[in-house]
């Protein structure tokens, strides 16, 4: 009987070859976009159910892959957010269709869905892996997944993209590999450890501080190109603006956190023992450096989509502060992932109706957001409003834990630091939303705002993971409580 576990992996290649499949058959080729639409969410509601339903627990030491408090988590937030990009894709996958048609291209793009079905599968085997090395293939191949996505459309920039991509996250997963290879050698004194998170976890203490300090650097520097932290973040702009807004959704609210917990899996190992100290360091230095690179080019970049990219960057330099503070910071930081990730994934959807009513997302050249596309601009509002941590909104929270546990520890140079970059990083954001929403075209301008019309699921996943970070500013259910304890405590965290 295959597991659970076995089953969410599996589930949307199966899905995948569907689709290969009714496009390989003449008579239905001509209704791929209509079989495309339906089959993502399909599976994306197959995924969905499966994980709800998923018991999790501590799995056995020699156990390949399952499912404890701290990879459910991650588990969650992949298949909800996917959800809401399958629900997007629908209209997306339409749009496609004509747009090609219009260019009198009978070819539809016929790897879009297979593709992001692929990235589904690739990302649950990461998150599920409770072996080093088995998690270290699923996140290699996670960048053959979702390459073709940076080259959806096949121009000069896209093509740039993905060998960029390719290229830098390939360089950083052999690196990964060096810190596998060394957590080989530093857990040979624990008889039948190999490279089984639990065994390793529960054997710590036996590891020798040069291999695993070894193994450790060689992970975050790693691990940390794909997560997108500085100074190992330069594919992420390009990637993150080239594909597809769907696309870029999963890469920003998924993808980069499959990595965070790659990251994760040694801090939980090494989390009892002496090496935590130089660990958390470590990672207060990454997120400074990644926050000060965010708040550097976020002021610059003139195109919106690579706005948000360098505001994954700041996240990812926030979560890796909150773990470099350690203690109640590590439940801020649990509370952050689900909320930063819900939070960027609305604002890259959003960029896709934007991009989709005026042909750019070019601040710039986007003016009158509420008189042309009006659910999407608000939406621009209040998402971004949500991102950069203002109330009543969730982020509002995580970020001011962390900030009172710098004050707590006495970490006043962190503190000045994090304030300042997140300062600039807030006015790069609300002066570009601003004039993309509010500010009027000019009087002389040949093409005055006229209203368009937005499918309804173009702004319903936006809407609804907006108003759940509203929720979760007010009141977190016990349920997820729970969970997001559980998964502080698997990282020595409370």
């Amino acid at each position: 009987m295959i597991s659970g576990e076995l089953l969410l992996i599996a589930l949307p290649p199966m899905f995948a070859a569907l689709s290969i499949g009714l496009k390989a058959v003449r008579s239905v080729a001509a209704s791929a976009p209509v079989f495309d639409r339906w089959i993502i969410v399909a599976a994306a509601a197959a995924h969905l159910f499966m994980t709800l339903r998923l018991p999790y627990g501590q799995p056995v030491a020699d156990a390949l892959i399952g499912a404890d408090a701290l990879n459910y988590l991650f588990l969650l937030i992949l298949s909800v957010l996917f959800l809401g990009s399958a629900l997007y894709s629908t209209v997306f996958i339409k749009e496609m269709a004509v747009l090609i048609r219009e260019a009198r291209d009978e070819r539809y793009n016929n790897w879009y869905v297979p593709t992001m079905l692929f990235t589904l599968a690739t990302l649950s085997g990461v998150i599920l892996s409770r072996n080093l090395g088995l998690m270290w293939v699923f996140i290699e191949a996670t960048t053959l997944s979702t390459a073709p996505l940076i080259l959806h459309h096949r121009g000069k920039e896209s093509l740039e993209a993905v060998w960029k991509y390719l290229f830098i996250c390939s360089v950083g997963i052999a690196l990964a590999f060096i810190g596998v290879l060394a957590m080989t050698e530093a857990g040979r004194t624990i008889k039948g450890a190999g490279l089984s998170v639990d065994a390793l976890t529960a054997g710590a203490s036996a590891i020798s501080p040069l291999w695993g300090g070894i193994a450790f650097v060689f992970a975050l520097i790693g691990f940390g190109t794909k997560m997108g932290l500085a100074p190992m973040h330069t594919w992420l702009p390009d990637a993150h603006s080239q594909a597809p807004s769907p696309a870029s959704a999963i890469f920003s609210g998924a993808l980069t956190i499959s990595a965070f917990l790659c990251i994760l899996r040694y801090y939980q190992i090494f989390s009892h023992t002496p090496m935590i100290g130089f660990i958390r360091q470590l990672m207060l230095v990454l997120g400074l450096v990644s926050l000060f690179v965010s708040a550097v080019y976020v002021l610059r970049a003139g195109n919106f989509k690579r706005k948000l990219a360098y505001s994954t960057i700041e996240h990812m330099g926030i979560l890796a502060i909150g773990m470099g503070l350690g203690g109640a910071a590590i439940y801020a930081v649990m509370l952050h992932t689900v909320c930063s990730s819900l939070a960027k994934h609305s604002l890259f959807l959003t960029s896709g109706n934007f991009l989709h009513a005026y042909g750019t997302v070019n601040v710039r050249e986007i003016r009158s957001g509420v008189e042309r596309i009006p659910q999407s601009a608000w939406l621009l509002v209040t998402g971004t409003l949500a991102l950069l941590g203002f109330p009543p909104w969730a982020l509002f929270i995580t970020e001011f834990s962390m900030l009172r546990q710098m004050v707590t520890d006495g970490r006043w140079f962190v503190l000045l630091m994090s304030a300042l970059f997140l300062t600039i990083i807030i006015y790069g954001f609300v002066s570009a939303v601003m004039k993309m929403a509010f500010s009027s075209v000019e009087p002389s301008a040949s093409e005055q705002p006229t209203k368009r019309h937005e499918p309804i699921l173009s702004t319903l996943p936006q809407w609804t993971f907006i108003a759940a970070l509203a929720a979760l500013g007010v009141h977190i259910p016990e349920r997820l409580n729970t969970i997001l304890h559980k998964a502080a405590a698997t990282l020595g965290g409370f």
